[in-house]
């Protein structure tokens, strides 16, 4: 898939000015000419300049062309269901990790995606449940990053 370079650009600077309008909204310490908004505001300048000098560099080159085309592979009804399943498995991991917990979930989504290429189910299985099980320890337990628990590990 090619996205025309205009569009492109002033989407990127779309999503500058909605960095600039989220970071105006952080609180500055008192005394301090600057608080923690100062570097998202600058990352969301630069991007409304980059994004805005691509969209007229796009503009100007080609007034002509499509803005998005896409790739032969796009027509295919099984690599479109594939893409769909990527935000249907991140949407389904949010929806049942609170309450299945981590473990089970990620080792359901992995399973599905793995599957989902093509490789065989047993296998996907297991690649997935140690891929769930490190991810658990090493965070969850070791960097201390808050997991849900869920039914299986409520105490970890």
């Amino acid at each position: 898939m090619r996205i025309y370079d205009g569009l492109l650009g002033w989407l990127i600077a779309l999503g500058g000015g909605g960095v600039i309008l989220g970071a105006s909204s952080l609180p500055t310490p008192a005394g301090q000419p600057y608080g923690p908004a100062l570097f998202p505001t600058l990352l969301g300048v630069g991007l409304v300049v980059c994004g805005a000098s691509l969209g007229l560099a796009g503009r100007r080159h080609s007034l002509q062309r499509r803005w998005v085309n896409l790739a032969s592979w796009t027509r295919s009804p099984s690599r479109q269901r594939r893409v769909i399943l990527v935000p249907v498995t991140i949407a389904a991991y949010a929806a049942l990790a609170p309450t299945v917990g981590f473990l089970l979930t990620m080792t359901g989504v992995l399973t599905v995606l793995m599957t989902a290429l093509g490789r065989p189910r047993l296998e996907t299985f297991v690649i997935a449940l140690v891929t769930a099980g490190t991810i658990q320890v090493l965070f969850g337990g070791l960097l201390r990053v808050p997991l849900p628990p869920g039914v299986l590990l409520p105490g970890f």
